[in-house]
C-alpha cells in the first residue's frame, strides 16, 4: 500500500476521513475493498507500529460483523457455515444460517453491511465531535465501538431535548404568571370583587393546566423522535459483546474462519440424557438457585461455596482489588460513557450475563439495566473471572507488573488495553503486535530474575499507557472529559516497581499493595 496507492473518493464521508488526515499534515491512506476504494481513519496509521499493521487492524475492524456472527455460532454449539466467493471466505451471517440465498447474494450483503458500517463509524464520529462529547476523537471502526458512540449520542441528544423542554416550559410559565397577574388586576378593578376573586382563581388553576400540558406536550415531542432508537437499543442489549471479552488468542486463533468445536461426536443418546433424570436435575437445581438467590438477596454476601469455588479470597487477588476499587470509586452515570458501578460497565455485566446467565440468576445479579444495584462482592466475581483469571494475571511472577496490567485492562476497553500492553512491550522487548495473553505472561516471566530488564519493562509500560491518553484524549491542547481522571490513575504507577527477587510473603513492600479487597 503505497501512500496514495488509489484515487481519495470524493464522497462526504471521505471528505471527513481526509479532514481528520490534514489535522496531522499527512496523506490519506486509500485502499480497495471490494474494487471499491475506501480511506483508511487516520486513528489506524496513528496508533499502529506501521504501515501493514494498521491495515490488518482496519481490515479486522471493517468487517467485525463477521467476528460477531463467529461468537454467535460459538455460543449456539454449531459450526460456522462458510461460502466462497471471488476468492474471498466469509462466514454466513448468523441470521441466515438457513437461508437459500446464493452465494453471491450473501457475500454482496455481507460486503454492503461492513461498508454501511464504515460510513456509520465516520458519522458517529463527527457528530459526537461536534456536539463536544467526542473531544476531537479520531475515526475508529468496529461494531462495539459504533454502538458506543451511537448510544453516548443519542443520550446527548436526549439531554438536550430534555433542557429544551424545560427551557419552554418555563417560558411558558413566566408568560402565563404575567398574564393572570395583569388580568387579576383588571377583573379586581371592577365592582363585583367576589366574582373577580372567583374568576381569577379559575383563571389561575386553568394557566396551570395549560403549562403542564404544554410541558408534556414539550417533552413528548422532544424524546419522541429519539424514542425508537431507545427502545432498539435496548433490543440490541443482547447482542453486546465487551469492554467485551477480547480476541485475545494467537494469530492462528483469531482466523475468523477457524472451525469451532461441535458435539458431532457424540451419541443421540449422549446428546439427550432420559427426561425423567433432567426432570430431577432441574428440580434440584431450581431449589439450589431459589436458595442461593434468597440469601445473596437478603446479605448482599455471596455463598462461601462461591468464593471458593472462583477463588475469590485469594491473597493476592484481594490485594489487587484492594488498589482496584480505590481508583474505581461507585456509581456513574456520565453523557459520554456507559453507566458504571465500581468500575464495572452496563457492557460488561450485560457480557457476564450472556455467558453465564444460569450463575448471574441464581446469585441474584441486577440486568446492565439496574446496574446501581451490583454489590461489591458480585463486582468481584465478574473482576476475577473476566479480568483476573481471563488474562491469567494470578501467574505473573513480578507483582508490580502483574498489578499495573490488571489496572490497565479495567481501566481502558480490550481493544485500547491491549494496544497499549503491545506498544510496552515493543519499545522494552523490540517484540511486534504481541497480544497473546500466554505470549505476554512469557515474555514478562522470563525476566523475573533480571531486576534492571524487569524495571524497564514495567517502566516502558506505565510509559505506553501516558502515551496513548495523551494522544487520544488531548487534541489541540483541548483535554476530554475523563483525560485528568485516565491520567491520574496512571501515574500513580510510576516509580512504584518492585523487582522479582525482592518480593517474598514476609517482606512484600509493593507500593500500592497493602490493602485488601473486602
Amino acid at each position: 500500500m503505497s501512500k496514495n496507492a488509489q484515487k481519495v473518493p470524493d464522497d462526504a464521508v471521505s471528505r471527513f476521513l481526509k479532514q481528520e488526515y490534514a489535522r496531522y499534515n499527512m496523506m490519506p491512506q486509500v485502499m480497495r475493498i471490494d474494487n471499491q476504494a475506501v480511506v483508511i481513519p487516520c486513528f489506524y496509521i496513528r496508533s499502529s507500529l506501521s504501515v501493514p499493521e494498521a491495515k490488518e487492524k482496519f481490515i479486522k475492524d471493517y468487517f467485525s460483523r463477521q467476528y460477531r456472527d463467529i461468537k454467535r455460532y460459538k455460543e449456539a454449539g454449531l459450526v460456522p457455515r462458510k461460502i466462497l466467493f471471488n476468492g474471498g471466505t466469509f462466514v454466513v451471517p448468523f441470521d441466515d444460517r438457513d437461508s437459500d440465498k446464493r452465494d453471491s447474494q450473501m457475500a454482496g450483503e455481507i460486503m454492503q453491511a461492513a461498508y454501511r458500517d464504515y460510513r456509520r463509524a465516520a458519522a458517529y464520529t463527527q457528530k459526537i465531535n461536534e456536539c463536544g462529547i467526542g473531544n476531537g476523537q479520531l475515526t475508529e471502526l468496529g461494531l462495539d465501538n459504533i454502538e458506543a458512540m451511537s448510544e453516548a449520542y443519542n443520550r446527548y441528544l436526549l439531554e438536550k431535548a430534555k433542557e429544551k423542554a424545560a427551557e419552554f416550559t418555563a417560558f411558558l410559565a413566566k408568560g402565563a404568571k404575567s398574564a393572570f397577574n395583569e388580568t387579576k388586576i383588571l377583573l379586581e378593578s371592577s365592582d363585583k370583587v367576589q366574582k373577580i376573586k372567583i374568576g381569577a382563581e379559575r383563571f389561575c388553576n386553568l394557566a396551570k393546566k395549560t403549562v403542564i400540558g404544554a410541558a408534556l406536550t414539550t417533552l413528548t415531542l422532544g424524546g419522541g423522535m429519539y424514542a425508537g432508537q431507545q427502545l432498539l437499543n435496548k433490543q440490541k442489549e443482547k447482542d453486546k459483546t465487551e469492554k467485551l471479552m477480547p480476541a485475545e488468542s494467537s494469530a492462528e486463533e483469531e482466523d475468523i474462519f477457524a472451525d469451532v468445536e461441535t458435539e458431532a461426536f457424540l451419541t443421540d443418546a449422549e446428546k439427550q440424557p432420559s427426561e425423567k433424570n433432567e426432570q430431577v436435575k432441574s428440580d434440584k437445581k431450581s431449589k439450589e438457585s431459589k436458595k442461593t438467590v434468597a440469601e445473596v438477596s437478603k446479605t448482599g454476601k455471596l455463598p462461601k461455596e462461591i468464593r471458593k469455588k472462583y477463588g475469590l479470597d485469594d491473597e493476592k487477588f484481594q490485594r489487587f482489588m484492594g488498589i482496584i476499587f480505590k481508583h474505581e470509586g461507585g456509581y456513574r452515570n456520565v453523557a459520554w460513557d456507559y453507566p458504571t458501578q465500581m468500575g464495572i460497565t452496563s457492557v460488561t455485566l450485560n457480557s457476564f450475563w450472556r455467558n453465564n446467565k444460569e450463575l448471574a440468576q441464581k446469585l441474584d445479579f441486577p440486568t446492565a439495566k439496574n446496574i446501581k444495584k451490583l454489590n461489591k462482592e458480585q463486582c468481584e466475581l465478574i473482576y476475577k473471572r473476566d479480568f483476573y483469571d481471563h488474562y491469567r494475571i494470578g501467574d505473573f511472577k513480578n507483582e508490580s507488573i502483574a498489578l499495573l496490567l490488571f489496572d490497565i485492562r479495567v481501566n481502558h476497553s480490550s481493544k485500547t488495553a491491549s494496544d497499549i500492553i503491545a506498544n510496552g512491550i515493543y519499545e522494552a522487548r523490540g517484540r511486534k503486535n504481541v497480544r497473546n495473553t500466554d505470549k505476554i505472561l512469557e515474555l514478562a516471566n522470563g525476566i523475573s530474575d533480571k531486576a534492571l530488564n524487569e524495571q524497564y519493562f514495567y517502566d516502558h509500560m506505565v510509559k505506553a499507557r501516558v502515551d496513548f491518553i495523551n494522544k487520544n484524549h488531548k487534541k489541540n491542547g483541548k483535554k476530554s472529559s475523563d483525560y485528568n481522571g485516565l491520567m491520574n490513575r496512571a501515574n500513580k504507577f510510576k516509580g512504584k516497581f518492585t523487582a522479582t527477587n525482592r518480593q517474598n510473603g514476609n517482606t512484600l513492600q509493593l507500593a500500592m499493595n497493602n490493602v485488601r479487597g473486602r
